[in-house]
């Protein structure tokens, strides 16, 4: 689940939908299908730093972003592997921890690949942004690992 600018909540579900929701009502402004992948229990949903909306689609192959205003597509990023997680960088850039045990990074501006580092073949599970510059990433192994990413 991620916060629009305007205040609504965007979530995912596991019917692979996305709602929109009125936070004040709690009512679901809009619903969308077909979006996110039903074969992890936990697929992500981000807000981009443009208020764009990003999220793994049904094939698990590549990642969608969405216009917030209108809920069109803007853009496909061709991952290879299904996004486990992402986060916003500093710079807009979006980075994704992937399936396949590799670290992407990307530039939704334009799509992009802007790097692919891998020092294992486990699964990411989880990525954040320390506030120095680096990033730390959890795999499936239980291990912790340090990036220094673009």
């Amino acid at each position: 689940m991620s916060v629009l600018a305007n205040g609504d909540l965007v979530s995912l579900s596991c019917d692979s939908t996305i709602n929109v929701w009125d936070v004040e009502s709690g009512t679901i402004k809009m619903t969308m299908f077909g979006f996110a992948s039903t074969r992890y229990t936990k697929a992500p949903i981000n807000v981009l730093k443009n208020n764009d909306i990003v999220v793994s689609c049904k094939t698990g192959k590549s990642l969608v972003i969405l216009d917030s205003t209108n809920y069109a597509y803007k853009s496909v990023l061709n991952s290879g592997s299904f996004a486990t997680c992402f986060k916003n960088l500093p710079n807009g850039h979006l980075v994704a921890g992937q399936y396949d045990g590799f670290i992407r990074v990307w530039n939704p501006a334009n799509g992009e690949l802007v790097g692919d580092y891998t020092d294992n073949y486990n699964i990411f599970w989880t990525v954040e942004y320390l506030g120095n510059g680096n990033y730390a990433s959890g795999t499936d192994q239980g291990e912790i690992m340090l990036w220094s990413l673009p």
